[in-house]
């Protein structure tokens, strides 16, 4: 049975270029902290705008890489919930899909 999308997850993956509810990364070094802290940077803006999408594996055109950063394959909702909760007070709470 294939996984299903949130339907605005399926809305978001239409847009061709970034606005306030979406936020293109080609990768982030999450193993690094300046990666973690952009990632962070990211929710903070995202939540204080009530919420939406950060794409990671997109170009800032909206376009897709020739192939996905290694460093982002392995990014999990637990990994970026520690991140968020790390620099973020309060902390929001992130939802990962991967597609």
């Amino acid at each position: 049975m294939p996984h299903e999308l949130p339907p605005d997850l399926g809305n978001a993956l239409q847009f061709s270029t970034e606005d306030l509810d979406v936020e293109f990364k080609r990768s982030l070094p999450l193993r690094e902290n300046i990666g973690k802290a952009k990632l962070a940077k990211e929710i903070c803006a995202l939540a204080n705008h009530g919420g939406e999408w950060i794409l990671l594996g997109r170009e800032d055109d909206g376009s897709y890489p020739d192939a996905i950063p290694t460093e982002i394959i392995t990014v999990d909702q637990d990994q970026v919930n520690q991140i968020a909760a790390a620099y973020l007070q309060p902390a929001p709470h992130c939802t990962v899909s991967k597609q």
